[in-house]
């Protein structure tokens, strides 16, 4: 992960959210959490996600 990236942009890149059907709102609460907090979401989308391409975990 580069640490340039932002966090809406991590969690859209593995697959866990989709950042164009953010509003404003979402992507500034998104931005707030920790790197951790956003390791922790991938990892949960990644083990509740297996072979699908879903979003899960992350409902906004």
């Amino acid at each position: 992960m580069s640490d340039n990236k932002s966090n809406t942009e991590d969690l859209h890149e593995c697959g866990a959210i989709n950042k164009d059907d953010l509003s404003a709102e979402h992507t500034q609460a998104i931005e707030s959490l920790s790197k951790e907090e956003i390791e922790q979401l991938k990892t949960i989308h990644k083990n509740a996600n297996k072979d699908q391409d879903q979003p899960v975990g992350i409902i906004v």
